[in-house]
């Protein structure tokens, strides 16, 4: 069974040879480290850890740290010492680092570009589906994945959702206040987000299969949902359900996952109710727990990760133990992707993570 053919099936809950591994990788830190403890340097163009392959196309669309704004912007520091830097970074962010910082997703967020209408109006064009630069990759990479059915692994495309996109435009304070006061301004970002995603999705499948959507969204926390239920059904339900809708038609198409970290469990019927097939990380130290999932949900929720990362640096007995309590229900049942609760940090060593690997491909 290839690959391709193994994530089809898992999303359809169908039998498998194996349940595939697909995990989402390691902090920076964590790989500085891990090359000091023999990680080769060619380790990703190898397959080092041995996962299933999934490709991507390479057409920027957005991530939870990095905008879909496009053309990019020309980063400036304005302000800088020994120990920080303030800058406006490539999305029109200014934030605060450390300089010693090689994550900027913990830096601290000082001003977003948007703060107004007359603001927006200005700055909309960055979600331009028509600007080129953001399709710089995808001819190349069509061609190195086969094109139109070309390929026998997954190939996704991850998109930032209409939560993470205000997020970037506004900010987390400056967007809530948006919600009340400036509803119109909320709803034409949507119909801006939407467009780009339809129409950048609908160019790039003509191009290459798109198998797996990504939607990354961050929109809860380890208390629940950064957002209401109500505001999540006035503000962005519907956009998720039109572009759900549009996605469908696209024959290569078996799945569509929203990520998210925290404690997502009331933000799971809202998303099944947009149509969506699967979620992830699902964070331990949040409460999550996949099994449960499992049995709650049945066959209408595909689960990838909930093997607590933490477990990890304890030593071979605790990965084992952590295996035993995750991995069982699913060779069982399937639906499951084998992934930590999030990023490896760098407390765990390349060997016991090496070992986390081989143990679980013994299952299913």
């Amino acid at each position: 069974m290839n690959t391709l053919e193994r994530f089809r099936r898992t999303f359809a809950f169908a039998p498998t040879d194996r349940l595939p591994i697909h995990t989402f990788g390691a902090w920076d830190e964590t790989i500085v480290r891990w090359r000091a403890e023999g990680l080769p340097a060619d380790w990703q163009e190898t397959n080092f850890f041995g996962e299933d392959r999934v490709a991507f196309t390479g057409v920027h669309l957005g991530t939870c740290g990095y905008s879909p704004f496009f053309p990019r912007m020309e980063e400036q520091v304005l302000e800088e010492d020994a120990t920080y830097q303030i800058l406006r970074d490539a999305h029109g962010r200014t934030l605060k680092k450390r300089r010693d910082e090689i994550n900027e997703s913990i830096a601290e967020y000082l001003a977003f570009p948007v703060t107004d209408e007359k603001s927006w109006e200005a700055f909309r064009r960055y979600l331009d589906p028509a600007e080129e630069s953001r399709y710089a990759a995808l001819e190349e990479t069509a061609q190195q994945l086969g094109g139109i059915g070309g390929h026998d692994y997954p190939v996704g495309q991850i998109i930032a959702g209409p939560f993470r996109v205000l997020w970037h435009l506004m900010g987390d304070v400056n967007m809530y206040y948006a919600f009340y006061d400036h509803p119109d301004m909320v709803h034409d970002m949507m119909e801006h987000w939407l467009r780009l995603n339809t129409t950048a999705l609908d160019r790039i499948v003509q191009r290459v299969d798109i198998n797996l959507l990504y939607i990354l969204e961050d929109m809860s926390c380890n208390t629940g949902m950064m957002i209401s239920p109500a505001l999540f059904r006035e503000f962005l339900m519907p956009y998720y359900k039109r572009l759900v809708q549009h996605v469908r038609t696209y024959p290569s198409l078996f799945g569509i996952c929203v990520d998210s970290d925290g404690d997502v469990r009331e933000l799971i019927p809202l998303l099944l109710e947009c149509g969506i097939d699967g979620m992830f990380p699902f964070e331990v130290q949040a409460g999550m727990d996949v099994t449960a999932l499992r049995e709650q949900y049945g066959s209408r929720l595909v689960l990838r990760g909930g093997i607590d990362k933490r477990e990890l640096a304890k030593g071979r007995d605790a990965i084992d133990r952590e295996l035993e309590r995750v991995l069982p229900t699913f060779a069982k049942s399937g639906g499951y992707i084998i992934a930590l609760d999030h990023q490896a940090p760098p407390d765990i060593s390349l060997s016991d993570y090496l070992y986390f690997l081989e143990k679980a491909r013994q299952y299913g």
